[in-house]
């Protein structure tokens, strides 16, 4: 279904983008949780680097999506419940994407500056 890759935890938290295409792999993805680590902190924002990834079409019909959107943040439940994992959009997601994952298993999203369409 997908992959979840913590780099680092920094005061207790990775953050990281959620990413839907239908080619990902695990390297790809613990590549990308290393690249975050860097980014977070060249930009001196104390967060750990993650990265997440949905093996999917992201051009699915929204149903399936969102099916799959659900399943994947059930599997990582535990890192989501606890906010050591904080995810984002990233390829292949948008905002309402990772919105609808948290609410589907009854968390809330609080949006920050810059969260919208990864680009």
């Amino acid at each position: 279904m997908g992959y979840l890759a913590i780099d680092s935890m920094v005061r207790g938290q990775a953050s990281g983008g959620v990413r839907m295409l239908p080619d990902i792999t695990s390297s790809e993805m613990a590549a990308l949780a290393k690249v975050m680590t860097l980014k977070y902190g060249f930009l001196g924002i104390p967060r750990g680097g993650a990265k997440a990834g949905i093996i999917a079409d992201p051009s699915l019909p929204q149903e399936k999506r969102r099916a799959l959107l659900k399943a994947f943040a059930e599997s990582i439940r535990p890192f989501l419940n606890s906010r050591r994992f904080l995810p984002g959009p990233d390829m292949g997601t948008n905002a309402e994407d990772i919105a609808f994952m948290m609410e589907a298993i009854g968390l809330r999203r609080r949006p920050g500056p810059g969260r919208g369409d990864s680009g």
